[in-house]
């Protein structure tokens, strides 16, 4: 899938943006992006430690006895850096490849955002092979994580943010080891993923809101501006 992309890349003239230079002005939401590294710190913990949970407070923040549980290896670092290298480099090709062809067509910024998660959840289902509720709600989380990873992207035009981002839910996820079990706490497994899907799609719409959607817009038009599509 690399090869084709580097041979589409190169058959469009497209220009290899990691990252987008993002200059701060009298605009810049700083309040926007103290709440989007708050998010993504908050959100790393809180995805996995949900199944812990024995009260609303305990899924929402009280973690002191499953962060002290944690026990950190290299191996797992690698792994998680791993995990969000690739799968982050596969969301970014496909954004370049379907941000310049959407340019002018129906929803330009979110259908290739739409496509690009719908892939990411495909995958994860992949990763279970069953059809039941639960894999069905987890792939529809995936996709909304999708959503979500991709808007940052967009937003702070930063590629190395959602890797980061995505190593850092996976690496605590490695950790746990034996607390998971999504059965124990308040809510059982289904419960728990709607739950994730709920408060990543209010994450979603506020990156597409306001001021915020302006800004992902500009960071758009800088990534496709050199394509042969545009």
């Amino acid at each position: 899938m690399l090869f084709s992309w580097v041979l589409i890349f190169n058959a469009w003239s497209n220009t290899w943006k990691f990252n987008i230079k993002v200059l701060p002005n009298n605009n810049y939401q700083i309040w926007a992006v103290i709440i989007l590294v708050f998010y993504m710190i908050w959100f790393s913990f809180f995805d996995q430690f949900i199944n812990l949970g024995t009260s609303w407070s305990e899924i929402f923040g009280s973690w002191s006895y499953p962060i002290s549980q944690l026990h950190f290896s290299w191996y797992n670092l690698l792994y998680a850096l791993f995990t969000g290298i690739l799968e982050e480099s596969f969301r970014w090709a496909n954004l370049q490849i379907l941000l310049p062809y959407f340019k002018n067509k129906f929803l330009p910024i979110l259908g290739p955002i739409l496509i690009s998660a719908f892939f990411f959840g495909i995958y994860h289902y992949t990763l279970s092979y069953t059809l039941n509720l639960n894999s069905i709600l987890y792939v529809i989380d995936a996709f909304v994580m999708g959503l979500v990873l991709a808007g940052i992207y967009l937003y702070t035009g930063k590629l190395y943010i959602t890797i980061l981002f995505h190593a850092a839910i996976d690496l605590v996820g490695f950790n746990l080891g034996s607390l998971v079990n999504y059965n124990l706490g308040l809510l059982d497994y289904p419960q728990q993923l709607v739950l994730i899907i709920l408060i990543n799609m209010i994450f979603f719409i506020f990156l597409f809101t306001g001021k915020r959607k302006k800004g992902i817009a500009i960071n758009v038009s800088k990534l496709i501006k050199k394509s042969n599509l545009t």
